[in-house]
């Protein structure tokens, strides 16, 4: 038997390699190779997973009882074990061999765990099998049990009590006997099918019974009230050991046992024990580690302050690739504090690990990396190896695997670096290049990002945001500037949005329109919507206009005038305006002044020259002439003028009173006061002659003019004619004039264009008043809309409250509202087309930087990333080598030139350099 007694135990204790057919009946226990491959296979994956073996020899239970909880419940626990290797070798029969590593046994971590906090038992961690012997373990424990509680024994079972079933040989025999063909001497009557197997229990007399005896039941029986059969196997059996059953009972409570006699191989969960080792241990040393605190502490957590800012591409250290997330994970560790990143598998948390042991390297640190699983160490590991980092790191996983290729990989790095030169300047400078590159890019997108995330003007939203709401909505229709000009802005817009919703429906379901603009009353302006009596006014007003229609209907019907129905209100206007001014001045009778190079134009240049020159001549007369206060008409002048001639001259003229009524008149209606130095009579007379003369030779030359082209304003004439030669004469005035000079009478033609001026011109007041951009439509839009007023007036009261509630909206969501005939998704997708075009007109380079840059700055900045990656790695590496090339000078230096740190420091460099060197 195997147990742990005599000889196996010795052959076990020996350390060679125990053969397990040796101690196991294979033949007989067929689950046993399938059993042990499954062990080794086991065994394969934690090593690979953990780095070390889970595999453990128990060769001692312990059989107590809990006193204090559950006093009668047995319990049956692990007390012993030694960590061992099972090895396959195959053959015609595969051969199982069992080898321990130490004779050092290992107590039970959780029981030792267990009933140090139940019982104060104080276990050893570890005990030399070879050195001590069960039996003073068991003494040991004995007393301890029995300082506390001397009713408990404590025995040591080194045999196992089992009794072996009879039902195993009975079934071998027939088995046997089967195989030789053997039979029941009875050939008359057939034996039925029994078994007395535990799981098939169907004895021989039972069976005979059943089939010769037993009356069969009726087929009916159910049917007739009968029981419903038993169905056995839907019955649920309770599981029994086929092999051997125990003779003992499950012992006293105060029976506790140590067993040798349950040898057991397997694989134990060693990661829990481990923990229950440094729980052990945190409790006896009381440590109390600032870091363990300040992750489990059960104070309130501290309220977190903003995290630190992104780090610049100048301070980042990856080698892998990472995200943001991860950048900001190294951003964290720099700050000291204690933290947690958690995600599920695949998240990138080997990345984030392995960039944060670049950067502490680059910033010459040293780092532990401890992991519950090996492939966890073993994928940063490969990672720090494909960035070239592989040198700078060291796999410690297991005490018990060869270091021979661990120790050749040290020798080689140490040899190969004293050698080679670090070239840490080069690499510096080719990051540092890197470095500009990406930053470089990265700004450009940064810049872009800031843009799409800024608020324009009159936005409460960013342009990211407009931009998302725009593809959500219908294309934007085609507008002219004009009118783009006029939408709301954003603010506005999203202010009223719900009153659009609701004037839309509304419109919708009262009058069947798509739109509030489709309504001929959506062109009322504000004053007339607002105003008491808007009803009373709207009727007058389309009471005006089909009268002031019905006397334009003739100018609109002659197909010889300019004027038609297609023409709006303000161009109309422009036309009869203009030919009423070319009426008024008889330019419609002096079409040929409009050439310059005309006889008519000569002379009336000429006529105008000479109007001129007297007008000339009149304005310096007047200007000389300029004191009079009261002048004397020209008769009276003349006389005046010949009197002072003849006395002023005479010495004794004060003598004579006619000369004394003339000075005194003159000096009545003249200021001399305006003169220095005082003119005379005469002097004073004659100025006032010759302005006399020459007003009116300007009045005679103007009246010619008058006379010679027929007008009542020559200087009107003259303005006219300018304006309508000059090339930047309104269009319509230049088809007036072709117009009018291709018929055969231009002053006929004028004439009949004018007729409508004043109907034309009351109508646009009339519009001005009580239309919104009535100017702008046509006359016979125009015409319709009276039309469509004069029979719509019943809808006015039901659509006033629509259009107030517009118009309290502002102008801008009014004009869109009541004059664009679309939806609201489809005003709002122009508002914000509109809103978008006027944030990258404000931004150029915003306008400047399409798809196609950011991409190709996205993708510059990514290959800049991945060979900044390299960088970094090799910066690393050289920052490393030169910190090893600086301290192995530093240990060849003579100890008179160190301090005593240096000293120290030198006797440690010199000790590792002796023992990698020999």
């Amino acid at each position: 038997l195997c147990t742990w007694d005599g000889k196996f135990a010795a052959e076990v204790l020996g350390g060679g390699k125990v053969s397990l057919a040796k101690w196991l009946r294979f033949e007989d226990q067929t689950y046993l190779p399938s059993a042990f491959d499954r062990v080794i296979q086991e065994t394969r994956r934690d090593r690979a997973e953990y780095g070390f073996s889970h595999l453990r020899l128990v060769v001692a239970y312990l059989h107590w009882h809990n006193l204090k909880e559950s006093p009668d419940e047995r319990i049956q626990s692990p007390l012993l074990w030694l960590p061992v290797e099972v090895a396959k070798q195959k053959g015609v029969r595969d051969q199982y061999s069992l080898q321990i590593a130490d004779t050092e046994a290992e107590f039970n971590p959780a029981l030792r765990h267990y009933l140090r906090q139940l019982y104060d038992i104080q276990l050893a961690e570890r005990v030399d099998l070879s050195q001590t012997s069960i039996a003073e373990i068991q003494a040991d424990l004995l007393a301890q049990i029995q300082r506390t509680e001397p009713g408990v024994a404590l025995a040591l079972k080194t045999k196992p009590e089992i009794q072996l079933i009879h039902q195993k040989a009975v079934q071998r025999l027939r088995v046997f006997q089967r195989r030789r063909g053997v039979t029941s001497g009875s050939q008359g009557i057939t034996r039925p099918e029994f078994s007395y197997d535990r799981d098939d229990y169907r004895p021989l007399g039972l069976a005979l019974f059943e089939k010769y005896v037993k009356p069969s039941p009726l087929p009916q029986r159910i049917a007739v009230g009968a029981a419903m059969p038993p169905r056995p196997d839907r019955m649920a059996a309770e599981a029994e050991a086929t092999s051997f059953a125990l003779a003992g009972g499950e012992g006293h409570r105060f029976s506790w046992e140590i067993d040798l006699t349950q040898v057991t191989l397997a694989n134990f969960n060693y990661k829990k024990m481990s923990l229950v080792r440094d729980y052990t241990q945190l409790i006896d040393d009381r440590v109390t580690p600032p870091s363990f605190d300040t992750v489990f502490s059960i104070e309130p957590r501290p309220i977190e302050a903003s995290p630190p800012p992104p780090l610049a591409p100048s301070d980042l250290w990856s080698v892998v690739p990472a995200d943001a997330t991860q950048e900001a994970a190294v951003s964290m560790a720099r700050t000291g504090r204690s933290f947690i990143i958690q995600g599920p598998p695949g998240t990138g948390k080997s990345q984030t690990i392995t960039n944060l042991i670049a950067d502490y390297a680059a910033r010459g640190k040293r780092v532990l990396f401890v992991c519950e699983k090996r492939a966890a160490l073993d994928v940063v590991f490969n990672r720090l190896k494909q960035a070239g980092l592989d040198r700078l790191a060291c796999l410690i996983h297991d005490s018990q695997e060869d270091k021979k290729s661990f120790v050749l990989d040290l020798k080689d790095c140490y040899e190969s670096w004293n050698k080679v030169d670090d070239a840490i300047d080069h690499h510096r400078a080719t990051r540092d290049r890197t470095v500009a590159a990406l930053s470089q890019h990265l700004g450009r997108i940064a810049a872009f990002d800031r843009a799409m995330a800024h608020l324009p003007t009159d936005s409460t939203v960013t342009l990211r945001a407009m931009i998302r709401r725009m593809l959500a909505l219908p294309e934007p229709t085609e507008a002219d500037p004009v009118t783009r000009e006029r939408l709301p802005t954003l603010v506005e817009w999203d202010a009223n949005r719900a009153l659009a919703d609701r004037i839309h429906r509304t419109v919708s379901d009262a009058f069947g329109l798509d739109s509030l603009a489709e309504h001929p009353f959506a062109r009322l302006s504000p004053a007339t919507v607002a105003d008491e009596r808007c009803y009373a006014q709207v009727s007058a007003m389309v009471a005006d206009g089909e009268q002031l229609f019905d006397r334009i209907d003739p100018t609109l019907e002659d197909d010889g005038t300019l004027v038609s129905g297609d023409t709006s209100l303000t161009d109309a206007l422009v036309v009869v305006r203009s030919a009423s001014a070319a009426v008024q001045t008889n330019l419609a009778g002096n079409l040929d002044l409009l050439d310059p190079t005309s006889a008519a134009s000569r002379e009336f240049r000429d006529a105008s020259a000479a109007c001129a020159a007297a007008a000339s001549k009149h304005a310096a007369a007047a200007d000389a002439a300029g004191h009079w206060t009261d002048p004397l008409s020209p008769e009276d002048a003349d006389a005046a003028l010949d009197q002072a001639r003849r006395q002023e001259p005479g010495f004794f003229k004060f003598l004579s009173g006619s000369w004394n009524r003339l000075k005194r008149t003159i000096h009545e209606r003249y200021d001399f006061s305006a003169h220095a130095v005082e003119p005379s009579i005469t002097v004073v007379l004659e100025r006032l002659v010759a302005r006399q003369a020459a007003a009116a030779e300007d009045a005679a030359a103007r009246a010619a003019l008058n006379a010679r082209f027929g007008t009542d304003d020559a200087d009107a004439l003259a303005a006219l004619r300018d304006r309508w030669s000059d090339d930047a004469a309104p269009m319509l005035v230049r088809r007036l004039v072709a117009h009018a000079q291709a018929s055969a009478d231009p002053a006929a033609t004028l004439v009949r264009e004018a007729r409508a001026t004043t109907a034309i011109e009351s109508l646009a007041a009339l519009c001005d008043r009580h239309l919104v951009d009535g100017q702008v439509m046509t006359l016979s839009a125009l015409a319709e809309a009276m039309r469509d007023m004069r029979e719509g007036l019943d809808d006015l009261p039901d659509l006033l409250p629509l259009l107030r509630a517009a118009d309290q909206a502002g102008p801008r969501v009014a004009f869109a509202l009541r004059t664009m005939t679309l939806d609201p998704a489809r005003i709002e997708a122009l508002v914000l087309d509109e809103a978008i075009t006027r944030a990258l007109r404000a931004d150029p380079a915003l306008h400047r930087f399409d798809a196609a840059q950011l991409a190709s700055s996205a993708r510059r900045a990514a290959r800049a990333g991945e060979i900044l990656q390299d960088d970094n790695a090799a910066c690393i590496r050289a920052t490393a080598q030169r910190k090893f090339r600086d301290h192995v000078r530093q240990s060849t230096l003579s100890v008179t030139q160190l301090d005593g740190a240096g000293r120290e420091a030198k006797k440690i460099y010199a000790t590792g350099r002796r023992e990698l060197e020999h």
